[in-house]
């Protein structure tokens, strides 16, 4: 069983402009952001792990806040490549951290 691509690209217009997922992603960043390591802690055993919206454009946020682990579904299966959407949104978070 497979998706049409175009699932997923509907999927993000949502979350892109829905007001709950809006709402979703900004107390994804203030939880994290509230609970995270603080600075002198991270590189530890410890992982924070975000899941829900996340891509090249809202991952850095988390990342910055010391998430380190992302699980991003429809930001690369909706992708017309998936490499290319992985590269995105990892590179955005490794900018993010610095």
């Amino acid at each position: 069983m497979s998706f049409d691509a175009t699932y997923f690209v509907e999927l993000q217009e949502i979350e892109d402009h829905h007001f709950w997922f809006r709402a979703r992603n900004r107390l994804i960043q203030a939880v994290v952001g509230r609970f995270a390591p603080p600075p002198e802690a991270r590189g530890l055993a410890l992982e924070i792990e975000v899941d829900g919206g996340i891509r090249d454009e809202t991952v850095g946020p988390v990342a910055a806040a010391g998430a380190n682990v992302f699980v991003a579904g429809t930001a690369v299966f909706g992708a017309p490549d998936y490499r290319v959407a992985v590269r995105g949104i990892r590179g955005a978070a490794e900018r993010a951290r610095g």
